[in-house]
């Protein structure tokens, strides 16, 4: 009651002030009448703008949250992990999420089972045959909860390494990520590092490949020597200078007429002395739909034709390993 006193007692304090207004005005000129009307209608106008805007105004649920309730809806497991970030680069929110039971012995999670969840809150399970075993490429506990280590970020898009296997087989690498609403899993033979913005590089003891992302997935373009020819020099940066430049590859496929525009792969041998032209010699055979379509010898310093030279066969010469 109190509260509606203090309303009429103003309510009649601005009447008797209007009233002193409109005899104060009355014989002002129309042209200021009107103005007034018209700045009173803008203030009305200005405050019922502000009251809608306050009331539409709605806090946004956190993305997380939408994520957590996702996966909580189809994962029946204690300990659930989310990896969020914008895998499809459409610049909206989504997570990779994966569950399991961790194993001390062997530092991975068992009976592990993967989901993508959609920018929107859809969540959907990544199938996978049998008895799965797997982990991010790098975790410290299974109490970790960040995991952007394991993100590797190539123009918009953004792929999330993972490790998988069967209890008895070796694990496999993957990258994860998303084209539009679809996931894709591409399988390497190492660990993957970022070259540039299109390229990663992945290793093991025999090869180091080279791939180039196109539309999420990613092609194999050059292969050379593994870790084991690596141990062989002093450091990463001198091994990779040892081998021949992307522009020197490209200068090859040109010498030996291959079409700029055929999408090929480039395979480097380790180097070798040949006594008979007297330098270091690195032989490369250039493939593409799975046949060598040329192939030679090169000054490993020069990149120059040295011998066993194959010009381009579109037909193939024989079938690429």
């Amino acid at each position: 009651m109190k509260k509606i006193m203090k309303r009429n007692q103003a309510g009649r304090a601005v009447a008797a002030v209007l009233l002193t207004v409109a005899i104060l005005t009355s014989c002002a000129p129309q042209k200021a009448e009107s103005e007034e009307q018209a700045a009173s209608v803008q203030s009305a106008s200005s405050e019922r703008t502000t009251s809608v805007s306050s009331q539409e105004e709605v806090e946004e649920p956190n993305s997380d949250a939408i994520f957590q309730k996702a996966l909580d809806d189809v994962a029946d497991a204690d300990n659930c992990y989310l990896i969020v970030s914008d895998y499809n680069g459409d610049g909206a929110q989504e997570a990779f999420a994966f569950t399991g039971i961790w194993n001390s012995d062997n530092e991975n999670w068992q009976k592990l089972k993967l989901y993508y969840i959609h920018s929107d809150g859809q969540a959907e399970e990544i199938k996978m045959d049998g008895d799965v075993v797997g982990r991010p490429e790098k975790v410290s506990d299974p109490e970790q909860t960040d995991f952007s280590d394991n993100l590797i970020t190539l123009g918009n898009k953004t792929f999330l390494s993972f490790e998988i296997g069967h209890p008895s087989s070796e694990y496999q690498n993957i990258l994860l990520g998303a084209v539009g609403e679809q996931v894709t899993q591409n399988y390497l033979i190492g660990f993957p590092e970022k070259v540039d913005e299109s390229h990663i590089a992945a290793e093991n003891l025999d090869d180091r490949v080279v791939y180039r992302e196109e539309n999420g997935r990613f092609i194999e373009v050059e292969r050379m020597p593994g870790e084991e020819y690596e141990e062989q020099f002093a450091s990463r940066e001198e091994y990779l200078n040892s081998m021949l430049s992307e522009t020197q590859l490209k200068g090859l496929a040109a010498d030996l007429g291959v079409p700029e525009a055929l999408k090929v792969r480039y395979t480097q041998s380790k180097r070798a002395y040949w006594e008979a032209g007297g330098c270091w010699e690195i032989y490369v055979e250039i493939d593409a739909d799975k046949k060598v379509v040329a192939a030679a010898s090169v000054d490993a310093e020069t990149g120059e034709l040295t011998r066993n030279i194959l010009t381009y066969n579109g037909s193939g010469y024989w079938e690429a390993e």
